[in-house]
């Protein structure tokens, strides 16, 4: 009984994996907003939302739609010039998302803060999209409601969703390329992420000959998928309360330091997180201080 009940998938995460393979199934960007716009109205509870793309050559964000709490608003189609060292120039510059109590009171976003005003937009989260090191654009949640708005598990599917958003838009946009030259004979390499990730990892793992070898290639799909600068893996330790980094590291080198002395976490310094990691919940954690507030949260 309490291994059939543990072995079902929340509601939340199906959602998730729902509006993921409707944003896979789009032929146009603007076939995007819908179910993002959807899961996080339903899931999340958010009554805003803005998808944007970033042009490099004018560094401009360039509105493609999305909701506000009072339903279409010109702020959702709007282009912003960023200045550099603006805040959401940081955020695409650092690729990493930030969480704002108000969006409204907010001093480093002045050319939001009078729409947001208007709109009532307080606790706002901003993902920048990121695919092969290259800014695409940011997609903006947030409500009317104050203070940080993603905690838990929302943290994780927000970033899951961010790196297949950065998929399709990338394979979007180079079909609209491809579209827009008929002249050119030569057909376009696939897109990293065109193809199904989860068939491609099966793949990979059913070449495999031990146990490390499947380990491997399960790192570089999530290395792949995800981007970030360096994944490792970490080995529950039977006889010990620890868990220990093994050998399996992609992305960045790991340090000759780190090689003679490999990292472990005890289950002390995860204190409450340790919990949700023993039930299966999944944890994620950045340097925000959003984020390191809802892993104090956690469990």
């Amino acid at each position: 009984m309490t291994s059939a009940k543990s072995s079902k998938v929340s509601p939340a995460l199906a959602a998730l994996v729902n509006t993921i393979k409707q944003l896979q199934q789009q032929e146009q960007i603007g076939g995007l907003i819908a179910p993002l716009v959807s899961f996080a109205q339903e899931t999340l509870g958010m009554s805003f939302v803005w998808l944007a793309l970033y042009n490099e050559t004018s560094k401009q964000l360039i509105g493609q739609g999305g909701t506000t709490p009072v339903g279409d608003h010109l702020l959702l189609k709007q282009k912003l010039t960023l200045a550099a060292g603006s805040l959401l120039d940081q955020v695409l510059m650092n690729r990493k998302p930030i969480s704002l109590p108000s969006l409204k009171e907010e001093p480093r976003l002045a050319e939001l803060r009078e729409a947001a005003t208007r709109l009532g937009l307080q606790g706002t989260a901003i993902y920048p999209i990121i695919r092969q090191r290259q800014a695409l654009g940011i997609l903006m949640v947030g409500s009317t409601a104050w203070g940080d708005i993603l905690r838990g598990d929302d943290l994780a599917h927000m970033s899951l969703l961010v790196s297949a958003l950065g998929a399709e838009l990338e394979r979007l946009t180079a079909t609209q390329a491809t579209k827009a030259a008929p002249a050119a004979k030569q057909a376009a390499a696939p897109t990293i992420g065109s193809e199904d990730p989860i068939r491609h990892l099966l793949q990979e793992a059913s070449r495999a000959s031990s146990l490390g070898q499947r380990i491997e290639a399960l790192l570089r799909a999530v290395h792949q998928f995800c981007q970030p600068q360096r994944t490792s893996l970490f080995w529950r330790d039977l006889e010990q309360p620890l868990y220990r980094r093994r050998s399996y590291t992609v992305g960045k080198p790991q340090s000759r330091e780190s090689q003679r002395q490999p990292l472990a976490i005890t289950q002390q310094e995860l204190a409450g997180c340790y919990t949700a990691l023993a039930s299966g919940q999944t944890v994620s954690v950045s340097d925000s201080q959003s984020v390191v507030s809802a892993l104090r949260h956690c469990g």
